[in-house]
């Protein structure tokens, strides 16, 4: 496996470019410890893009129903690509390799090019811009349709990060989408008191694998008996955010993401947060992840 590092005085990141330009893992390092701030890939050997760090979401985040959609007066079929579950998920971009085009000590630049009308019927370029700074990471994602028909658009980024009992999550959401038995959002409701992250919330007890919206644009991380946090700051128009905990599992997922699940079957009802793209229009989003603490 290719890694490309990137290292500063405090902090180690390393990036696959063949497996999904994923991030393979995310680490502070200042001092005499060294501690995770994303959850740190399953070893050399790892090959499914899922036991990774962090990918990326082009160009669409999270579930199509069955891989089916209707757009434009035309229907459309996307390969179901997810283990367990009968939907097409986070596009194509996490499955494939991705093209360095620049790397130096403490950043790279990755692109991704995308034209396979029998996966995805619009093609596309992405890139991903990675870069340290003095108190942590910034990425920079960002999508153009390369095609002569307007198309279907979003992204996001699917971090994974150590969840050891006692983790809490603070972020600001309006309201939670309940998910019906296949995970596809079935109907939107206030929040309930458990899932209020305005103020941190203990992750110990959470069953989710949701979306919210309202989202706004910042979450912190804390982790019991660490002297350190995170804090991940992320573009305004990231208004959705999908939060994963797994039963029986020391990782969750807090994914910022700019549209919520199915978004492409529900355009015509409600304000999922897709954006139609133009030929030659584009779309890209940044995130920041900080230490706090120190």
């Amino acid at each position: 496996m290719r890694l490309l590092n990137l290292e500063n005085s405090s902090f180690l990141c390393q990036i696959a470019p063949e497996i999904g330009g994923s991030v393979y893992r995310f680490d502070y390092c200042a001092g005499k410890d060294m501690q995770h701030l994303m959850r740190p890939t399953k070893g050399e050997d790892a090959y499914l893009i899922t036991d990774f760090a962090n990918w990326p979401l082009i160009p669409f985040s999270n579930r199509i129903k069955e891989g089916k959609f209707h757009f434009q007066g035309r229907d459309y079929r996307a390969p179901v690509n997810y283990l367990g579950y009968p939907h097409a998920s986070h596009g194509q971009a996490w499955e494939r390799p991705w093209r360095v085009k620049n790397h130096n000590q403490d950043s790279c630049d990755l692109t991704f090019a995308f034209d396979d009308p029998v996966v995805w019927p619009f093609p596309y370029v992405a890139e991903q811009k990675f870069k340290l700074h003095d108190n942590g990471l910034d990425i920079h994602l960002s999508l153009a349709n390369t095609g002569n028909r307007p198309m279907p658009a979003g992204l996001g980024l699917h971090p994974y990060f150590p969840k050891p009992p006692g983790t809490t999550l603070q972020a600001k959401v309006s309201h939670l989408w309940e998910i019906d038995a296949a995970v596809i959002p079935a109907r939107r409701i206030p929040v309930p008191p458990q899932y209020d992250f305005s103020a941190p919330q203990s992750l110990d007890h959470a069953r989710l694998d949701h979306c919210f919206d309202g989202y706004g644009g910042v979450m912190e991380i804390s982790w019991p008996g660490r002297p350190i946090g995170l804090r991940v700051t992320s573009s305004p128009h990231l208004r959705h955010f999908v939060v994963y905990t797994p039963e029986n599992e020391d990782f969750f997922c807090a994914e910022p993401v700019s549209h919520m699940p199915d978004a492409i079957n529900r355009m015509d009802t409600i304000d999922t947060g897709l954006v139609i793209l133009e030929p030659g229009q584009s779309l890209a989003a940044d995130y920041r992840f900080e230490v706090t603490g120190v």
